[in-house]
């Protein structure tokens, strides 16, 4: 369909058949579209010879090549569109080598490669970009700090996706001390998935005022686990219906009450002199303090809590 409907269409300037059953014989219909600045063809099926189509394009500037489908021989083309300024190859299964296909792309703005192939060297290559605003790398697990740093002399790169990387706190040195080891434009760095480093590292990378930090939360600090409140002991019902029973028959009948909840912690603190029927007890379902006396000057208080719910 594209093949056949695309000859009357030579000044269209963008175009996007992401997510569709488009053929690489599909594709060839491109070559008449001299005009075309945007071209989508992410998530096909296509190979890599489909590129084939695309290499007349001269105007073309932004690429969308989120194709599994797509290797290293694909960027054997793409190398020769010297208008590129955004390339995109989010799940190609482009290497290290690959990206030296790249290099003719002076002009390149913007790329994203997270093929989950590259490594340290492979960052190295992409250093040779000395135009490049904003670069991701992420979902590569063999990239690391040490390949961070080849990116240092990229005076333009402002934006930076190294994240589910092999990144670790040695990332601190180099962005805490960019007027001496590069990184002079950057403004943000991403940082989700990073397992390889610290809290603290995560804590200095926060603080720095020049740069904006995404998915590098800190944690707070962890609470120790606090053992629940203690549940009170409930008294007898006998208590609160006997007007004759004394101090001691309290102290009895609550260690009892105690001994029926379980492991629990008795205390019993008596004040004033032992008379006997002047006490305070305190039942355990939370209602209002009972009290009684004859004499009005002696009080017994006695008070059960229970370390266990």
């Amino acid at each position: 369909v594209l093949e056949a409907g695309v000859c009357h269409l030579e000044k269209l300037a963008e175009l996007d058949v992401s997510d569709t059953a488009i053929s690489s014989h599909g594709l060839s219909g491109l070559r008449t579209l001299k005009k075309l600045h945007v071209l989508n063809i992410a998530r096909t099926l296509i190979a890599d010879h489909a590129l084939d189509n695309v290499c007349g394009l001269e105007h073309l500037a932004q690429l969308d090549l989120d194709c599994v489908s797509i290797t290293d021989d694909a960027l054997r083309r793409v190398g020769g569109l010297k208008s590129l300024r955004d390339l995109a190859l989010f799940s190609s299964r482009i290497s290290d080598h690959g990206l030296e296909f790249l290099l003719p792309l002076q002009e390149l703005r913007s790329l994203e490669v997270c093929s989950g192939i590259l490594t340290n060297a492979g960052l190295a290559n992409i250093a040779r970009l000395s135009a490049l605003e904003s670069l991701s790398v992420a979902h590569n697990a063999r990239v690391g700090s040490s390949g961070v740093s080849h990116l240092a002399p990229l005076a333009h790169l402002r934006q930076l996706n190294v994240g589910f990387t092999s990144v670790n706190d040695d990332l601190v040195s180099l962005m805490c001390h960019r007027h001496s080891r590069g990184f002079t434009s950057l403004r943000a760095i991403a940082l989700n998935g990073c397992t390889r480093l610290s809290q603290r590292a995560r804590r200095r990378l926060a603080a720095v005022p020049w740069l904006s930090v995404i998915g590098a939360e800190v944690k707070p600090p962890e609470l120790p686990i606090l053992p629940p409140p203690p549940a009170l002991a409930r008294l007898p019902m006998e208590l609160e219906e006997d007007d004759d029973v004394d101090a001691e028959d309290v102290f009895e009948l609550a260690k009892s009450a105690v001994a029926s909840v379980g492991d629990v912690s008795c205390t019993a603190e008596i004040r004033g002199a032992q008379e006997q029927g002047d006490f305070e007890y305190r039942s355990g379902g939370g209602g209002a303090d009972n009290s009684r006396g004859r004499d009005g000057f002696a009080r017994e208080s006695i008070s059960f809590a229970s370390l266990a719910m």
